[in-house]
């Protein structure tokens, strides 16, 4: 592997965390909100 397939690599790898972490984020948000929604 030379250095640009690292670069291309380490890019991918920060992507599919953004997308991981945002998806997390979203997921606990909602959870949030449906648990108040019980609550009342």
């Amino acid at each position: 592997m030379n250095f640009f397939d690292n670069l291309h690599f380490g890019n991918y790898l920060i992507l599919l965390g953004i997308i991981i972490c945002t998806s997390l984020l979203a997921s606990i948000i909602f959870w949030l909100k449906f648990r108040r929604n019980i609550k009342k």
